[in-house]
């Protein structure tokens, strides 16, 4: 019964062509035809043009040598010598049958039918190649444990989905969430990498790590709203900073001290004034304050030597010049009042500018190099951890105007940097990452599916060609040909001389499970029978989705009968063929008139293509 089923379809096409056959036979009109061509009582074929109308009609009327003996009236009419062969009629033949097969039904209006199964095609042609970028997007992530660090809460969503990618769809908005809230967070993603123990890609040494993490810190508290001074406060304070360089620690602890030396009473700012700070001309201010100042130096020494002697040493030698110590403050405070500035203008605007973040980033981490430059100025820092720091200054800055192209670029960039990731890991993380972008700042749902068609690779339904044993399914192909073109009545070149975008559709019969060359996967081979082909249409399509009408397109245009001989290609929908079939009618689609070739012509062709089937018909499952 099952088998029996499988050939609905392709019997129902030829019963259709049978009916339209027998309506297209007239025996008035096909007799007129022949009256013309006796001659002495004999019907004589004189030229071409008489030899294809012959062969139509004994095509027509089954009038065969072993036939028309059995027949008293055209027997003494036609000569058995001029009745063809079946071997006879070669396909130049079959090409001006073309009209008579399909008859009367050849004249009827398919423009909405054909356009619309265009439509299908290129959808579903966009569609499967966006669940392949999706598997493959969720690989990436899952393969790279750098790349799940950065995005935590893209990770398990994509994990989830895995087995279900064919649903792609019903995961995009917890997909596009998870996106704008791992782009957020690009700082702690950074910082869970700086601090990954487990991987084994990076080059930072203890000290170089504990130094970066501790200016993310900075930069992430930053984000959250806090201020840079109470931030250095806080950081004074926690163990973290044991773990950096020794000159970096105690230009954090004395960077701190100023600080807080220098907090302002009026609960509007967090520094003092450029006025009140204006007193340190006065030399005996001056003097006053560096003696406080000196004497907490001394105190916090005693429990942490090392840390505060290097600024001891500095005032040490320059207690004689305190204009060399107010320098130092002048420069400290620039930056200060700077920060103050700066979060003035992102609170009172309520959404600063870039460049006000990237100010307020670049002041923050600009604090601790410049004291730890003037009390260290034999140590110089590595220019790596330099580059680092700018870029994650301009990180902190593009993330909080939501500018998340240039965000991914930046992470790029530290990842190149701060890891060993080879070229084609860092390139498949700006695709993926600028998808990621693209996506969370999409303003409606074709903005998302632009963004999904913008990077996608092809995959989807034609897996069950590739698993089954054998499978039976109507199917379209939408891709490129290259191959031969046979036009009747011109000078036709031997060797390739046509190419452009084909879209047959037909029944395809397919042996899957194939692993040629040890593969791990299957491939499948396909016997494709072509019934018409929309392959201007799908072009058309291609370039323009939103026009409503195309011109008319009759069912003579499309149809083009062919044999393929297919190949699939594992994991992906791609399949390369071999075949002949005769050219559709229809050349080109545009906007208001269509473009018919003058002239019938069949086509020798090797096309690449995306593998779609439409309908399955029978399946039957591989041997376990």
């Amino acid at each position: 019964m099952i088998m029996k089923k499988i050939f609905y379809i392709p019997l129902f096409v030829l019963l259709a062509l049978q009916c339209n056959l027998v309506l297209s036979q007239n025996a008035y009109y096909d007799a007129v035809r022949l009256e013309k061509m006796v001659v002495n009582g004999k019907v004589s074929v004189e030229s071409d043009a008489d030899m294809k109308i012959f062969n139509s009609i004994c095509l027509e009327y089954k009038i065969t040598k072993l036939e028309i003996k059995n027949n008293p009236f055209l027997s003494a009419l036609i000569s058995n010598d001029i009745i063809p062969n079946s071997t006879d009629i070669d396909t130049k033949y079959l090409s001006d049958l073309y009209p008579n097969i399909v008859g009367k039904m050849g004249g009827l209006n398919v423009t909405s039918l054909a356009d619309g199964l265009a439509r299908f095609l290129v959808e579903r042609t966009k569609e499967e190649m966006n669940v392949i970028f999706f598997e493959q997007f969720e690989q990436f992530v899952s393969s790279n444990l750098i790349i799940k660090k950065l995005f935590p809460k893209t990770t398990p969503i994509l994990l989830v989905a895995k087995d279900k990618m064919y649903s792609y769809q019903l995961y995009l908005p917890m997909l596009r969430e998870a996106f704008e809230q791992d782009l957020r967070d690009l700082l702690v993603g950074i910082d869970s990498v700086v601090n990954c123990k487990e991987c084994i890609d990076l080059k930072l040494t203890d000290e170089e790590r504990n130094y970066i993490s501790l200016v993310l810190n900075v930069l992430i508290d930053i984000q959250k709203g806090m201020h840079p001074g109470d931030i250095l406060d806080d950081l004074a304070r926690k163990d973290q900073i044991n773990g950096v360089d020794q000159n970096i620690k105690s230009s954090i602890l004395m960077a701190n001290l100023i600080s807080r030396s220098l907090k302002s009473d009026n609960p509007e700012r967090y520094w003092i004034s450029s006025q009140e700070f204006s007193k340190f001309n006065n030399p005996d201010f001056a003097a006053i304050y560096m003696g406080l100042l000196y004497q907490q130096i001394l105190n916090n020494g005693k429990s942490d030597p090392k840390s505060y002697n290097d600024f001891k040493a500095f005032i040490d030698d320059n207690k004689n010049d305190i204009q060399s110590i107010v320098r130092l403050l002048q420069i400290l405070y620039k930056n200060a009042d700077e920060i103050d500035r700066t979060i003035s203008k992102i609170t009172k605007d309520r959404n600063g500018s870039l460049s006000d973040f990237f100010a307020l980033g670049q002041r923050s981490v600009s604090m601790l190099s410049e004291i730890n430059a003037v009390i260290h100025p034999e140590g110089k820092q590595k220019e790596q951890i330099d580059y680092c720091l700018l870029h994650i200054s301009n990180l902190m800055a593009d993330i909080n105007v939501r500018s998340y192209n240039s965000a991914v670029f930046e992470t790029y960039l530290l990842l190149d940097s701060l890891t060993n990731l080879d070229k084609p890991t860092l390139e498949k993380f700006i695709k993926y990452g600028s998808f990621i972008a693209t996506v969370s700042v999409a303003r409606d749902s074709k903005e998302v599916q632009m963004a999904i068609e913008s990077v996608a690779l092809p995959s989807g339904s034609y897996r069950i060609k590739r698993e089954s044993s054998f499978s039976v399914t109507l199917n379209g192909y939408v891709g490129f040909f290259g191959g031969n073109e046979h036009v009747k009545g011109a000078k036709n070149s031997p060797f390739f001389n046509s190419y452009g975008v084909t879209a047959p559709v037909g029944i395809a019969l397919n042996w899957g499970g194939i692993k040629p060359c040890r593969s791990k996967v299957g491939h499948s081979f396909t016997t494709f029978f072509s019934l018409v082909d929309i392959g201007a249409l799908a072009a058309y399509r291609f370039m323009d989705d939103s026009s409503s009408t195309v011109p008319k397109v009759e069912l003579k245009d499309i149809i083009s009968p062919g044999v393929f001989l297919s190949w699939g290609f594992g994991k992906t929908p791609f399949a390369l063929s071999v075949g002949y079939q005769l050219g559709p009618i229809l050349r080109k689609v545009a906007p208001t008139v269509n473009t018919f070739a003058d002239n019938k012509y069949t086509r020798f062709s090797i096309t690449l293509t995306v593998d779609i089937p439409i309908f399955n018909f029978y399946t039957k499952p591989k041997k376990e």
